[in-house]
């Protein structure tokens, strides 16, 4: 009987000792700290949010003798590549010495769309100059064009392009980023130019935080949490196996008298 009450006192230990880890997590000073953030939060005013920009998705229309790919975009006479998300991130490669952004865009013309190609592109959100473009010589007026846009400042862009009688609308927002964003890719045409466009992250929420920026405490809490988990189901499970040794004892110490 002395053994038995040994082995259910020690049962209890792991249960005691999750009460110990568990306890801080709800001690008043982490609830305090827990309301007062949510108080601030609420004071935000909404008028501080910038706009939303209706941003264009890419749709996916593979141009004249391409293969598929998801940033194609076009509407059967004229085609370009956008970001993935609607959002350029302009890495101080792409910025001049002026401050605006060129950017790359490669275009291809239908087959029934003869004609040199133009750009043209206002911004939505704020007052600014329109855009300026690049059009290289040495292509023909059919099928495909290497081109560059140039943004004179950050915010969200209509940009539109011509050939012939046909003409594509897109919007997008432009932003300045401080590191380049992964993943990267480059589009090649069907000509062999390399339009040196970067692809934007599929998930604005944890891809576009540089890999070379420390993880924040949250991450490092979350850590914590998932650690303390795995403590508490090894704990839990060597109560239970000494739950059952005691009532194995109990038992065959009962069949015995």
């Amino acid at each position: 009987m002395a053994m038995t009450r040994r082995i259910t006192r020690l049962s209890l230990l792991p249960l005691l000792l999750l009460m110990l880890l568990i306890a801080p997590a709800g001690h008043p000073n982490a609830l305090a700290r827990t309301q007062s953030a949510l108080e601030a939060s609420s004071q935000v005013s909404p008028t501080n949010t910038p706009p939303a920009c209706p941003v264009t998705m890419p749709n996916g229309s593979t141009p004249p003798g391409e293969k598929p790919g998801l940033n194609h975009h076009g509407n059967g006479a004229l085609w370009t590549v956008l970001w993935s998300d609607g959002t350029i991130l302009a890495t101080p490669d792409y910025v001049l010495p002026n401050g605006s952004i060129d950017m790359k865009f490669p275009w291809w013309r239908g087959a029934s769309v003869v004609g040199p190609l133009s750009i043209e592109g206002r911004r939505l959100d704020a007052s600014a100059p329109p855009v300026q473009s690049d059009i290289p010589e040495g292509y023909s007026d059919a099928g495909f064009q290497a081109s560059g846009i140039i943004f004179p400042t950050e915010g969200c862009w209509e940009v539109i392009g011509k050939a012939g009688n046909a003409s594509l609308t897109f919007v997008t927002l432009v932003v300045k980023v401080a590191a380049p964003p992964t993943p990267t890719a480059t589009v090649v045409a069907g000509n062999g130019e390399i339009a040196n466009l970067v692809a934007a992250p599929t998930s604005s929420t944890s891809a576009s935080v540089p890999a070379n920026i420390p993880r924040t405490g949250q991450g490092q809490q979350g850590d914590s949490v998932e650690l303390l988990m795995l403590v508490i189901a090894a704990l839990a499970s060597v109560g239970l196996l000494l739950l059952r040794y005691a009532a194995r004892l109990e038992q065959s110490k009962s069949n015995r008298t």
